[in-house]
């Protein structure tokens, strides 16, 4: 049979690059017959049989899994793979993923991280194994970091099951059932089952929080993740709060730090300690006076455990500290 798929090179080439597209990356497979059908529904004329001989080659040439296991007998790239990438990344654009992956790789949703991970990994490959026209992107990576503004901690430990459920959850709109522990609960080994709505995902240090909605109320509540023993994603999706925001959320909460107020906070900091406030004020409207030795500091901030936190930091350097509501 003559067909459309060989009729030139040209074309014979373009065939086998559809061909090679629309292969899924594991766990999803494709069969023989479905490709068939997708191809000659694009207007090629091929036999089924022809399909399976060119098919046989691509997994030769490419890697590209056959799964056995049952039949109709599937085919898959490996969720290592590279895929098709058909560009070649240059140095900018892999540093710019690299970059990218790093502070975002918590906040991907498990459809968008399974099919952007041989991206990624395509990024790390273009700067550290392939010779890189631009040294310098190369050592980039080694040249930028992120210092932490307090005392480091190690991460807590998120069960990685609990992590790609609520993430599946959370981008679907989709009830979720979690095992969680408080404080409380922790310490005497126990815990509670719980329906929720899932709103949203804040990082906050360490720590990955998730905002959410208990079955049955209207409050908005943030759960720490790595309390969560258990979660499973619920078949009924729910319809996402029309009035919550986000950014109000955490600043009601004062970044996490369980805010209570709007107030005027007042005080004065010694001259070393506080010049960095100089430069990067507690808020809009704040005034700054310089005294002999120290500052005198005037500005409009929520009031929570975390600015006492962060007053009492200071010790001795800090004194006359005046709250009144804003």
């Amino acid at each position: 049979m003559v067909t459309k798929a060989r009729k030139s090179n040209k074309q014979g080439a373009v065939y086998l690059l559809e061909m090679l597209k629309k292969i899924p990356k594991q766990p999803k497979g494709i069969s023989s017959s479905e490709l068939y059908h997708a191809l000659t529904a694009q207007g090629y004329t091929l036999s089924l049989r022809t399909l399976q001989r060119d098919l046989q080659s691509l997994c030769d040439a490419f890697g590209i899994i056959c799964d056995d296991r049952q039949t109709p007998y599937r085919y898959q790239w490996s969720a290592q793979s590279r895929g098709l990438s058909i560009s070649q990344m240059n140095d900018q654009e892999a540093l710019l993923l690299q970059l990218a992956y790093q502070h975002l790789k918590h906040f991907l949703p498990n459809s968008a991280k399974a099919s952007l991970e041989s991206l990624f990994a395509q990024a790390g490959y273009e700067l550290h194994h392939r010779d890189a026209t631009d040294d310098h992107a190369k050592a980039w990576m080694k040249k930028v970091a992120i210092a932490p503004m307090a005392q480091p901690l190690l991460p807590p430990v998120i069960l990685p099951e609990v992590l790609d459920a609520i993430s599946t959850a959370l981008y679907d709109n989709r009830y979720l059932t979690i095992r969680y522990a408080n404080q409380t609960q922790r310490r005497h080994n126990l815990s509670s089952e719980y329906s929720i709505k899932p709103l949203a995902l804040v990082q906050q240090g360490s720590n990955l929080y998730l905002v959410a909605q208990f079955d049955g109320f209207d409050d908005i509540r943030h759960l720490a993740l790595h309390r969560c023993q258990a979660a499973s994603v619920s078949s009924l999706t729910f319809e996402y709060p029309s009035g919550f925001d986000l950014s109000d959320y955490i600043n009601q909460q004062a970044g996490f730090g369980f805010g209570r107020e709007r107030i005027c906070l007042e005080f004065c900091i010694d001259a070393i300690e506080g010049f960095h406030l100089t430069e990067t004020p507690l808020s809009a409207d704040q005034v700054i006076q310089a005294h002999d030795g120290y500052y005198h500091v005037r500005a409009t901030v929520m009031d929570s455990d975390m600015l006492d936190r962060w007053l009492n930091g200071f010790g001795e350097s800090v004194w006359q500290v005046k709250k009144t509501k804003a």
